[in-house]
């Protein structure tokens, strides 16, 4: 699992760091596969054994027994910073334990949502059961904020109409979804897959662009409204077959 920085913000690893030999390093946390996390510390290449890693969490400062070696050479890592931290699995301090429950159920979700990616909903002016503050939605390409309608949404992306302007294949955009219960706006970097572009007039002065995007990282807050959001979908398919 690629730490992203909202990942790095719900499991507080922004101000972690790594005690070996009596002495202080502070760390990154780039990656988390089960037990290895792999982790860039301000330190050389001499760095290797048994280690501590120390995470502050919810006040709290949570202490993990591990073993730090470098990275194997088929990874993609050449930095001699770079090192596998494998984190030991005999802990007894209810805190530590609860964490890395934390980290393996945060961990699942990216597993099952990156698996789940093609399926997809439509959505068009049926905005209720996804909570969306509105049908028209906003996006931002090249520092200009232009509104768009989702009109099917997936796991990995979404296809949305919006105005026509300097799109290209690739293009990184941020679609700013807004949504109610409780009020939030999610912001989504994304890249332009499909360009479809349709006249809006007889006179073409307006021209409607259709966009097939892909996301580049779903925030965890994204991804917790469209698990949500398919589980009233779901729901609601299972009570239609019962009335039947």
């Amino acid at each position: 699992m690629r730490v992203y920085k909202d990942i790095s913000n719900e499991l507080s690893l922004n101000n972690c760091f790594l005690i070996w030999k009596n002495k202080n390093f502070f760390c990154n946390i780039l990656d988390i596969s089960g037990n290895i996390w792999t982790i860039a510390i301000d330190a050389d290449f001499t760095v290797e054994g048994e280690c501590q890693l120390i995470i502050n969490y919810n006040n709290e400062r949570l202490v993990f027994p591990c073993y730090v070696d470098t990275v194997p050479t088929d990874k993609l890592f050449i930095s001699s910073c770079i090192k596998r931290c494998i984190i030991s699995t005999s802990l007894s301090a209810e805190a530590e334990i609860n964490y890395i429950k934390k980290v393996r159920n945060i961990e699942k979700q990216q597993y099952h949502w990156n698996k789940r990616k093609e399926e997809r909903y439509d959505i068009k002016f049926d905005i209720e059961k996804i909570q969306f503050s509105s049908p028209q939605q906003q996006l931002i390409s090249r520092q200009e904020t232009l509104p768009c309608f989702i009109e099917n949404i997936s796991y990995g992306g979404a296809k949305l109409i919006t105005y026509e302007s300097r799109y290209e294949i690739n293009d990184k955009i941020v679609i700013n979804y807004s949504f109610t219960n409780p009020p939030e706006i999610i912001d989504v970097p994304s890249y332009i897959r499909h360009i479809i572009s349709r006249p809006l007039s007889e006179n073409n002065v307006d021209r409607l662009i259709s966009l097939c995007v892909e996301y580049d990282h779903a925030p965890l807050s994204f991804q917790n409204r469209m698990i949500k959001f398919v589980e009233r979908v779901n729901k609601e398919k299972e009570e239609v077959k019962e009335n039947k």
